[in-house]
């Protein structure tokens, strides 16, 4: 792991055989991703739109404002660099993740069907719910941001209109409303999938009964007709 640059060692020559191992930066950026990234939820959403809608709103009333090269890099340029930009970086990994957690409700949902179908159409009916409800949730939270913050990256934009020398942050302005676009359409975009994912599921659930309806009627009338040639 030192090789990897995920741990650094430190040794004493007066204690040879001892080392003390500290996380590098890289090692720290794993584990945040394997545990603080994984909690996805609609109220953590709903706290970085918040954050992000009260950064980009300051900004855009700073851009209002003008002023000088230092006015624009300390209240404009750096809350989107490095307030913003990161938000928006966080919620589009955490979406990503969202994508694998979709891919494994399927292999579960696959998993209990392919054991015994019967006993697991509640079980599955439960999964699909429970994942349109959530991706619909989060696409409502999107939705209701989105409009506010578009607004307010083009004032910001309209701002630096006036500007020769700002290109710089009409370029950032341009790189946010991008992911801006690809955070909203991800989720609207999962709705659809699912959506067809959960006819597909119900329509296999749905030959599967009409085909175990037929087994039945199918074995009841070789019974009947061996009890007839049995007893006539």
């Amino acid at each position: 792991m030192v090789r990897q640059r995920l741990l650094n060692r430190f040794t004493s020559e007066q204690a040879e055989g001892n080392a003390i191992y500290r996380l590098t930066p890289l090692g720290i950026g794993i584990t945040d991703y394997y545990i603080r990234q994984r909690e996805f939820s609609t109220l953590r959403l709903s706290m970085q739109l918040s954050i992000v809608a009260g950064e980009l709103k300051r900004a855009a009333d700073a851009a209002d404002e003008d002023g000088d090269e230092f006015h624009w890099h300390r209240n404009v340029y750096a809350p989107l660099k490095y307030s913003v930009a990161e938000i928006f970086d966080s919620i589009d990994l955490t979406q990503r993740l969202m994508d694998e957690q979709q891919q494994q409700v399927k292999d579960d949902i696959a998993q209990l069907l392919n054991k015994d179908w019967r006993a697991a159409i509640s079980s599955c009916e439960l999964l699909l719910s429970e994942t349109s409800g959530t991706l619909r949730e989060l696409q409502d939270t999107l939705e209701a941001a989105g409009d506010k913050l578009q607004a307010n990256l083009l004032r910001i934009q309209d701002a630096t209109l006036a500007h020769d020398d700002l290109h710089f942050i009409d370029r950032l302005v341009f790189d946010l409303q991008s992911k801006l676009d690809r955070i909203i359409s991800w989720g609207q975009q999962s709705i659809d999938l699912w959506i067809g994912y959960d006819r597909h599921v119900h329509k296999f659930i749905r030959t599967a009964i009409d085909m175990d309806k037929n087994r039945v009627f199918a074995q009841r009338l070789r019974q009947s007709v061996q009890t007839y040639f049995d007893a006539p």
